[in-house]
């Protein structure tokens, strides 16, 4: 069995390099959590899930401005939301609200029928003019 060589260091500007990659790629994710289900000012939710591609480009352009989460500053907090008609819902709470989920009861299906078309189909047969 060879044995295994030691754990070389890195010049200092390689592990210089990858240090940032590191920070820049936790940063990105903290980025890309704090956009899930994104409230305006009238608390509205943005359903970022119909424009894939939003996250990704804001993630990739605000890291490189230069954002960072500071929690110290935070206002909210995302809060689980369980049994709602998506997964990952998080609701924004005030900080000092409490960790656990939100329980939400799911909606029950109509028992009825509220509304219906039913449709038509009207056959015209014609014949074609002759030029």
């Amino acid at each position: 069995m060879a044995d295994i060589p030691e754990k070389r260091k890195l010049p200092p500007h390689w592990q210089a390099k990858i240090d940032a990659a590191r920070e820049i790629e936790a940063a990105s994710l903290q980025l890309e959590q704090d956009l899930k289900y994104p409230i305006n000012v009238q608390n509205n939710v943005m359903l970022t899930a119909y424009m894939p591609d939003i996250v990704t480009t804001l993630v990739y352009h605000l890291i490189r401005r230069g954002w960072r989460r500071d929690d110290s500053k935070a206002v909210i907090k995302p809060r689980p939301v369980v049994g709602g008609a998506f997964e990952d819902l998080v609701a924004y709470v005030p900080m000092d609200a409490p960790d656990d989920p939100i329980v939400v009861e799911p909606n029950p299906e109509p028992d009825q029928q509220l509304w219906s078309v039913t449709p038509v189909v009207n056959d015209i047969v014609e014949e074609r003019p002759s030029d």
